[in-house]
């Protein structure tokens, strides 16, 4: 948002500046979406893998333990659906 109003405020001859901005911009977007997709699956895989304690996932991901129970059940609940997709 701030390279958009920028667009308005920097006067034209100085126009060049902005498009040297956007494709830092750009990259820097491409990094941080491929640390988050990193982190979600750091915690998708902590959460599916066989065995996963509730306990553990406090501690490893700075949760909150309601948080880290939901995420455990639902991890039940669609393996449940999966199994029953599946046939077994």
């Amino acid at each position: 948002l701030g390279l958009l109003a920028a667009r308005f405020i920097v006067p034209d001859a100085n126009q060049f500046v902005l498009n040297q901005l956007s494709a830092i911009r750009n990259a820097m977007l491409v990094f941080v979406l491929l640390f988050e997709g990193w982190v979600l699956w750091k915690v998708i895989g902590a959460v599916y893998r066989k065995g996963a304690d509730v306990k553990q996932l406090e501690q490893d991901f700075a949760m909150p333990a309601w948080i880290a129970r939901l995420m455990v059940l639902e991890a039940k609940f669609w393996k449940a659906v999966w199994r029953f997709v599946r046939g077994k």
